[in-house]
């Protein structure tokens, strides 16, 4: 794990990056069970920075050496047209 950020409005969410490429979503809720509620592949370098929004509980944004940032919005649902790197959320590339 390279990073990790608290979820300003929902004290239970938690993200965290990794080497691997990936994000999570944590709810400390169900922490017990090492299982994320979330488990996103979408860079194709390790996770340099991880950030929930300010004021939007379900936004946040990703960077990573691939040298890309992108904002995910898991509010919404994953749909065919749209790029999705796990459990639902879409991503939007920021180069």
């Amino acid at each position: 794990v390279n990073v990790l950020s608290w979820n300003p409005k929902k004290s239970h969410l938690m993200l965290s990056g990794s080497d691997d490429h990936t994000f999570k979503v944590w709810d400390l809720r169900r922490f017990k069970s090492n299982t994320p509620v979330g488990h996103f592949t979408y860079h194709r370098g390790p996770i340099t920075s991880i950030q929930w929004h300010p004021t939007e509980d379900a936004m946040l944004a990703v960077a990573s050496e691939d040298d890309t940032l992108s904002v995910w919005d898991l509010a919404l649902e994953a749909d065919d047209d749209t790029k999705t790197g796990g459990t639902g959320g879409n991503a939007e590339d920021i180069r």
